[in-house]
């Protein structure tokens, strides 16, 4: 049997359980896929999918965005005062520099050779 033809039946059998075991499933936890088509197809019909869809992805932007913000703050404060930023040397000014053929302060080349 063709891959592509076990995937088509399996997703199959999914949507026909969750559509037969769904109706019986309290809405607040989750509804079943005829129902969700028929909500789908009233919001399209009266134009209050935008409003919607923008009341739902709203607070979802906002955390991202918030989120991604301290994240990279904290790790822009941490990577200059951190305990590895010494270590590293990339934030001492002079320091690996790029063409100058030095890496973290130290010559590439090995002592000796010339």
């Amino acid at each position: 049997m063709p891959r592509s033809l076990i995937t088509l039946v399996s997703l199959a059998v999914l949507v026909g359980a969750w559509e037969f075991f769904g109706r019986d499933i309290n809405p607040v936890f989750g509804s079943y896929p005829s129902a969700i088509a028929a909500a789908f197809v009233e919001l399209v019909r009266t134009g209050q999918l935008g409003a919607a869809l923008y009341e739902s992805l709203r607070p979802f932007v906002v955390g991202y965005l918030t989120d991604r913000t301290s994240a990279q703050a904290i790790a822009f404060s941490y990577g200059l005062d951190g305990p590895i930023a010494g270590k590293v040397g990339c934030f001492e000014p002079g320091v690996s520099r790029p063409g100058d053929g030095r890496l973290g302060g130290r010559s590439s080349m090995a002592a000796g050779d010339s």
